[in-house]
């Protein structure tokens, strides 16, 4: 630290120091002070205590570790998007498995999910989204998408708003249920009360 800052650069570190019962964590600095020459004169060490705010990145880590699990083993799809533009900024593994786009085609076509829509649906997909957006309301819509493999799903999305603290629209958020043997059931029972 002292051999940085006679340097003259500024030296910053984490520092951990046991205690008797428990330790802590010490955010340590030493900032090098100049004279008009621009020589170093002296050294100015800091300390600020840290612990609590390690302990509490350390629990927020554990808790999105837990939520990802959780995530993870559901068999709908959970996504994020951003409210303005429909595009796709988080989806889960089961929701990557329904449209049958790997991880990384999400990543780099964010528009993927329009694309995917069924183009007889698409209008009034976005339609309906974008009127629930307005006017702040959760909502249900069922729809059919195109698979990467060309196949067509009927999904149920069920979504509602997210928004910060001032009350602005952060996100969409929602899960992702293809309902697809459903409708095929419900076509078929259609068909035979019309015989």
């Amino acid at each position: 630290a002292v051999t940085h800052s006679q340097k003259g650069e500024l030296f910053r570190d984490e520092i951990r120091v046991q205690g008797e019962d428990d330790g802590m964590v010490i955010d340590f600095t030493v900032r090098p002070v100049f004279d008009e020459s621009g020589s170093v004169t002296f050294l100015i060490p800091e300390g600020r205590d840290i612990t609590d705010l390690k302990e509490r990145e350390r629990q927020l880590k554990a808790e999105r570790r837990r939520f990802q699990s959780l995530v993870d083993v559901l068999p709908h799809g959970v996504y994020r998007a951003d409210p303005a533009t429909l595009e796709t900024t988080y989806a889960n593994d089961a929701f990557e498995q329904i449209h049958g786009f790997a991880a990384r085609e999400w990543r780099d076509s964010p528009d993927l999910w329009e694309q995917a829509l069924h183009p007889d649906d698409a209008p009034t997909v976005k339609e309906a989204f974008q009127s629930h957006r307005q006017s702040r309301e959760p909502g249900q819509l069922r729809y059919r998408i195109q698979t990467h493999d060309g196949d067509v799903r009927w999904i149920e999305d069920t979504f509602r708003w997210e928004y910060d603290d001032a009350g602005n629209v952060t996100a969409l958020v929602g899960v992702y249920t293809d309902v697809t043997k459903r409708k095929e059931r419900e076509c078929a029972l259609e068909e035979r009360g019309k015989e």
